[in-house]
C-alpha cells in the first residue's frame, strides 16, 4: 500500500520537486531544487 502510494507521489512531481519522507527517502527527479516535508502539501500533489 505504502509504496504504491510512494510511486504515485513520484510520478505526480513536477521537475525540480521532491519529497523527503520521514524515513529520509526522496522521491523526485534527479534534479531535485525543492524538498517537501509538510505532508499537506504532499497530500494536494494526490489531489
Amino acid at each position: 500500500m505504502l509504496e504504491s502510494l510512494i510511486q504515485e507521489i513520484g510520478k505526480r512531481l513536477e521537475e525540480g520537486l521532491c519529497v523527503e519522507l520521514p524515513d529520509g527517502r526522496v522521491l523526485g527527479s534527479g534534479n531535485c531544487k525543492v524538498k517537501v516535508k509538510d505532508k499537506n502539501v504532499i497530500l494536494n500533489i494526490l489531489k
